[in-house]
């Protein structure tokens, strides 16, 4: 066939796009009359608002916010923390009933937002709001019923029910909402949702996190943060939106640079708690203090002179402390207000008047610190006390390291806070700091038992402040575990005149104390510090009051001589028959006591000048020892010691001659030689006898008679100390502790002191220049928290039966010492 002539093929073609043309023109009015119909029909309508996140359905009277990642486990960890249940009803996060079991039927696969709407006495109501997509509905085997319902301007309203709970759900766009009442759902449905640009931005921090909590406080600020579980504790980091409108004394730390605060060196562990507010631009800080009342008009001077004020709260009296730049400076700027000082353990004490006045501005931190009456300087610290029983029990405390800065506890929590705060808030023996009560919103100051330190940091910064708390169980240790404590100070009427040493209780297996003041008076001190009795003596005692049992009954009694008899007391107090023994001529040494065989069945030797007296336990004189007199005076008491199965007794006369004696006083050794002897008396060291000379010679003599002289001692303190196998020496500040040498701080120390308490060897060591008490392992390494205040040398023993070790030693003048090694 042959093809269409060419005119008639362009006229097809022509053809085609015309109707082309007129369907796609008849197409676009379509289109355009539908948009006009549309536009219409949507102009008809209020604007819809389209809810793309839990944050923009909180109900507008919530005070409760918690975002949880999990609901199964958040839900959980929340109702099940040991903290949280400590709070009982006044738990924040405490939620309604309907909520914590329908919810609980739920997994999720990311977070959700439930608040809180607390109306008191009333129980606390709930919504929570979750993306759909998120929520993962329980299978049927889990007993969920659900309900649909129409309400409200035909909006759909799903009921919940389980073990005899209902709850209530619907849909707004694309997230689900479960709440406690159907009037929660209709108050979002009418827009009554909190709007606060700030809270929306606070609620949209940490995404990532699992547990966030947002709490309203009560002066209308806001407090956010993650929170985060453990089974011993809690912590939590986050942000604090003061009120704008209301002063709260978070917003003195705006505007301030943050620093390191002093505050936990100036704690005392037995303090309930305290407060710091760190500061450098006083300006600023003079301009947030005059939001509140005030009837001053400048800070005094000396706050120039220091960066932060602490108020340390006790459980009956308050102390406050000025950290000072400067503290011969800031005594300086207070003469106005101190009086030339008193002293307590060489620290002075300065009268305090108009302490109200001074402390005026600070009012919104401190209240009103009224009868403040004494300061003194401790380091950089200037302290205010109320009195000066206060003060001086304050100095002991501080001498002793009882501060927060030293608990092993305060250690494991510095990582939980920032190293520069503005305000820090530490809170002991279980009470909730502020920022804690603000953040669970609760009205009233709640005890937690189990946890004896809870710490909360405030760290201000433009307009809003960073917040960190952390608060961790004591797992049955007490905060002041791994450290020495002041248990006691006892007073006594005048100032002592032997050192403080143990003597056995029978009836509690314990320890009790024994000591004599300078009027002859013998004290008896129980376990807790309580003077039993007293007993005034004729004459100081000599040497170490003994232990004796010398009627067998495992009942112990006080044996001594003063220079005019030999007493046995009973731990009453009591002379035991047929005793005081008493004599003419005055008595010239310390009781000696022989116990050959370890069988109670003792000889008291009695030294007058240059003879020798030897009594039994009924008080008869002891015939058969040949021993009587010298024809010198004695310059020790006899030394008993045993030698394999041979017992030595040993004699030092005062012209240089040494009698070595078997027990019924005749010559065991023959000792040509003499010497000048020292101020100790002989010792045994392995099989040989050993003393030193007065220019610390060495001495040792073995039971041949053989002498070996070792001239290496050059003071009294390089002598050798022997405890077991365990040996110590010391020249000047230089300890050598089974062979190894370890440098003391300098000081003036007295000789070591050797203890082996359950197992565990002490070395003490008593610094005469500044009156402390150095303890040391038997690595030679000080325990913790070491020195501690004391002027004497120490008795150590486990006074309580508590496998702890306590040591006593002399304080002041006139007080006696308890400590306890933790």
């Amino acid at each position: 066939m042959n093809a269409p002539p060419k005119s008639f093929h362009h006229l097809l073609v022509f053809f085609f796009k015309f109707r082309v043309s007129c369907v796609f023109l008849y197409m676009r009015r379509l289109h355009f009359i539908y948009f006009l119909c549309l536009s219409f029909l949507v102009g008809c309508h209020p604007k819809q608002v389209t809810h793309k996140t839990p944050y923009s359905l909180v109900p507008e009277s919530s005070q409760s916010l918690i975002r949880i990642k999990n609901i199964s486990s958040g839900l959980s960890a929340l109702e099940k923390h040991t903290l949280l249940q400590q709070l009982g009803s006044e738990n924040p996060f405490l939620l309604p009933e309907s909520l914590s079991k329908i919810l609980g039927l739920f997994e999720t696969k990311g977070p959700g937002l439930m608040s809180l709407i607390k109306d008191k006495p009333d129980p606390p109501q709930g919504v929570f709001v979750i993306p759909s997509r998120y929520l993962l509905w329980p299978s049927d085997s889990l007993g969920l019923s659900v309900r649909d319902t129409i309400v409200d301007n035909d909006r759909r309203l799903s009921i919940l029910q389980t073990q005899g709970v209902t709850a209530y759900k619907t849909q707004i766009d694309s997230l689900t909402i479960i709440a406690s009442q159907p009037g929660l759902i209709s108050g979002l449905w009418n827009a009554k949702v909190l709007s606060d640009p700030q809270i929306q931005k606070i609620l949209s921090l940490k995404p990532d996190k699992d547990l966030v909590i947002t709490q309203r406080g009560p002066l209308n600020q806001w407090i956010s943060y993650d929170l985060q579980l453990t089974p011993d504790g809690m912590s939590g980091h986050g942000v604090l939106i003061p009120s704008p409108d209301t002063p709260e004394v978070t917003h003195l730390s705006l505007g301030q640079q943050p620093q390191l605060s002093q505050a936990p060196l100036i704690t005392p562990l037995m303090a309930k708690s305290s407060i710091s507010l760190a500061y450098n631009k006083l300006d600023t800080l003079t301009t947030q203090l005059k939001r509140w009342e005030h009837d001053w008009t400048i800070l005094p001077s000396v706050f120039e002179t220091t960066d932060e004020l602490t108020l340390i709260e006790f459980a009956e009296h308050k102390a406050v402390a000025l950290h000072s730049l400067d503290p011969d400076l800031s005594i300086s700027e207070l003469a106005p207000y101190i009086s030339l000082p008193s002293a307590y353990r060489s620290i002075n004490l300065y009268a305090v008047t108009e302490a109200q006045k001074l402390f005026a501005p600070f009012q919104p931190l401190l209240g009103k610190p009224t009868g403040l009456t004494r300061c003194f300087v401790w380091d950089s610290f200037i302290v205010f006390t109320q009195d000066e029983d206060t003060a001086q029990q304050y100095i002991g405390l501080l001498q002793n390291k009882a501060i927060i800065a030293s608990s092993s506890s305060y250690e494991g929590y510095q990582s939980y806070l920032a190293a520069s705060g503005s305000l820090l808030y530490i809170a002991l023996d279980g009470q909730l700091d502020p920022v804690l009560r603000n953040s669970f919103d609760l009205s009233e100051p709640t005890k937690l038992s189990k946890y004896p330190l809870i710490i909360s940091q405030i760290i201000g910064d433009n307009g809003f402040a960073h917040v960190n708390f952390i608060a961790k169980s004591n797992k049955n240790k007490s905060l002041v575990n791994n450290q020495v404590q002041l248990l006691t100070t006892t007073v006594l009427d005048q100032a002592l005149l032997t050192t403080p040493q143990f003597f056995a209780n029978h009836k509690t297996s314990g320890k009790d104390i024994v000591v004599q003041d300078i009027g002859n008076k013998l004290y008896f001190i129980g376990a807790n510090g309580k003077i039993l009795w007293t007993k005034t003596l004729d004459a100081p005692i000599l040497g170490p009051v003994q232990e004796v049992d010398i009627l067998r009954n495992g009942k112990k009694q006080l044996a001594f001589t003063t220079p005019k008899g030999l007493y046995i007391l009973d731990r009453n107090g009591q002379n035991v028959s047929p005793f005081p023994k008493l004599f003419k001529d005055p008595i010239t040494q310390p009781l000696a006591i022989f116990d050959y065989d370890n069988n109670r069945k003792y000889r008291f030797v009695i030294v007058q000048g240059a003879e020798l007296l030897m009594y039994d336990h009924a008080g008869k004189r002891v015939k058969g020892f040949a021993f009587q007199k010298t024809k010198n005076n004695l310059i020790h008491a006899p030394t008993h010691i045993r030698i394999g199965s041979k017992d030595y007794l040993l004699i030092q006369e005062d012209n240089g001659r040494l009698q070595i004696l078997d027990r019924v006083g005749k010559t065991r050794i023959a000792v040509t030689d003499r010497f000048d002897f020292g101020p100790m008396g002989p010792l045994k060291e392995g099989n040989n006898f050993v003393f030193w000379t007065k220019d610390f010679t060495k001495i040792s003599i073995d039971t041949n008679g053989k002498i070996s002289r070792d001239t290496s001692t050059k003071s009294e303190n390089s002598m050798t100390y022997s405890l077991g196998t365990n040996k110590a020496t010391l020249d000047e500040n230089l300890l050598r502790l089974n062979n190894r040498l370890i440098e003391l701080p300098l000081g003036l120390y007295q000789a070591p002191q050797l203890f082996e308490i359950k197992g565990t060897f002490y070395v003490a060591l008593h610094n005469r220049e500044n009156n402390t008490i150095l303890m040391l392992n038997k690595s030679g390494e000080a325990l913790k928290n070491f020195p501690v205040y004391g002027s004497s040398s120490i008795d150590m023993a486990d006074m309580n039966r508590n496998k702890k070790s306590n040591f006593v030693v002399q304080g002041q003048a006139n007080e006696v010492l308890i400590y306890q090694i933790q």
